[in-house]
């Protein structure tokens, strides 16, 4: 998964720090990512589960009635 930050503190190997206005990461060069548990209760988030919860129920839906069907109905 690719990513672009934005207002980014690099810190080199020998320490010194410089900020980026934007950085462009390679998926296959990202080996860990750690998000703040606060995003958990993003209003972005919330939609998301949402809708998700709502996909499940109707391919639910979808499947009981598709039991229900004979042959050749």
């Amino acid at each position: 998964m690719n990513m672009t930050l934005s207002d980014v503190l690099r810190t080199a190997r020998n320490g010194q720090i410089s900020k980026l206005p934007s950085v462009y990461l390679r998926g296959s060069s990202i080996r860990f990512i750690a998000l703040p548990d606060i995003l958990k209760s993003a209003p972005v988030f919330q939609k998301v589960t949402a809708m998700k919860r709502k996909m499940e129920k109707e391919l639910q839906q979808r499947q009981e009635a598709g039991g229900k069907r004979k042959r050749g109905d």
